[in-house]
């Protein structure tokens, strides 16, 4: 799983500029932290030869907010348009970044935000309550307070949570990994449609 953390540096009528102070991965509920796009390029660089990943091979990676993430990441680093799939061209989904880096966009799935995927998934970490202050100049030099560590650590060990949970309920008994809610949905009423109790469940009512 993988976020960033930015700091605004103009906002009002000239446009709107900021800049990433941190980014962060959580593998195995152990998180990385970045704090230059060249230690990201790195890191996503040398996963794919630490895990062994054979060439065709990809690395899931869950983003809240695809799009957002998008907005920096597709200066940076090549994105494969082949595996680019969305609501538009703004909306990704899903895409394959840095060759092996495989980026889902969890908010697709959920349609809540953060701290609600963690009430409704049950995850074992919560969003932090409070929030960062974005209108304060943040960049790579800038020390950390453990306030601010714990609470963007904690947004990547949500999404581990929510990344198991995917694993466990999707991909391991059914062989997929849901894209959408609304794919869920469907494939739920595509399983219904042979199965009456299953269907009654669905519908909640009994079968007959």
């Amino acid at each position: 799983t993988s976020t960033i953390e930015a700091t605004n540096l103009v906002t009002g009528k000239e446009g709107h500029w900021s800049a990433m102070y941190c980014a962060q991965m959580s593998i195995n509920n152990r998180v990385i932290l970045c704090r230059t796009w060249d230690q990201v390029r790195l890191l996503w660089d040398r996963l794919p030869r630490a895990l062994d990943l054979s060439p065709n091979t990809v690395l899931l990676t869950w983003v809240h907010n695809l799009d957002y993430e998008t907005s920096y990441i597709k200066h940076r680093l090549p994105i494969d348009i082949h595996s680019f799939f969305g609501k538009s061209r703004t909306k990704p989904i899903k895409y394959i970044c840095n060759y092996h880096i495989y980026l889902h966009d969890s908010a697709c799935v959920s349609n809540s935000t953060l701290a609600k995927l963690a009430e409704m998934y049950n995850c074992k970490h919560r969003k932090m309550t409070g929030d960062i202050d974005h209108d304060k100049l943040r960049n790579s030099s800038t020390v950390l307070t453990d306030k601010e560590l714990g609470y963007i650590c904690n947004d990547v060990l949500v999404l581990s949570d929510f990344a198991r949970t995917m694993f466990d309920t999707f991909l391991i008994p059914k062989g997929y990994i849901p894209d959408t809610s609304t794919q869920i949905l469907r494939k739920e009423i595509d399983e219904a449609a042979s199965d009456p109790e299953l269907a009654a469940e669905l519908i909640g009512s009994e079968a007959a």
